[in-house]
């Protein structure tokens, strides 16, 4: 998978689910338990916003991420945010071998696309089955995701803040549910 690529896809994804959400919904509490529907679309805005930042070299300012990011326009602030993030690993691909700086730490590129390709997939993933949504989404693109995760998703990941123990999809789930029930959510 081209990392650069498959980040595009996953915030295709995101995009797509947020684009069904009905203002009402957004208060709907999530799979993550600290986050409703609106939380959850903060973190996704936010983590894009990170991204794009600090892959283009720029210290993130924290205060960015504040408040409601989504506005009266979720779907166009998420992808202001995802196609400024893609258009800074696009800017220089050799980033994906370099280091990049961010808040939780300095690694590289190609890991900083990686967690943020499991993060968005996975999210869509929170705000579909938070909204009433199917949470069939991109067959594909989940297959990916979900064998990269079980690459990233270490027993030292496996505490609240992070991702839960992993749970048992019901026999015959798609792959987003897999994948959803391999980072601790209940399908």
């Amino acid at each position: 998978m081209d990392p650069i690529s498959t980040l595009e896809q996953a915030f295709a994804a995101a995009a797509e689910v947020i684009g069904k959400v009905k203002p009402e919904q957004w208060a709907n509490q999530s799979p993550c338990s600290e986050w409703d529907a609106c939380g959850v679309l903060n973190h996704l805005i936010g983590g894009a916003n990170m991204v794009g930042a600090c892959v283009a070299g720029n210290e993130f300012d924290h205060a960015s991420i504040a408040g409601d990011l989504g506005g009266s326009d979720p779907v166009a602030s998420y992808k202001a945010a995802s196609v400024a993030a893609v258009k800074a690993f696009r800017a220089d691909p050799s980033v994906l071998g370099k280091p990049v700086k961010m808040p939780f730490g300095e690694m590289p590129g190609g890991a900083v696309a990686a967690i943020f390709i499991l993060d968005h997939f996975g999210h869509a993933w929170d705000i579909a089955k938070a909204t009433g949504q199917d949470t069939d989404l991109n067959p594909a693109l989940a297959a990916g995701v979900l064998e990269q995760a079980k690459g990233i998703v270490t027993e030292g990941f496996r505490k609240p803040g992070f991702f839960d123990a992993a749970t048992t999809a019901p026999a015959g789930a798609c792959t987003a549910d897999q994948l959803a029930a391999f980072l601790g959510r209940r399908v």
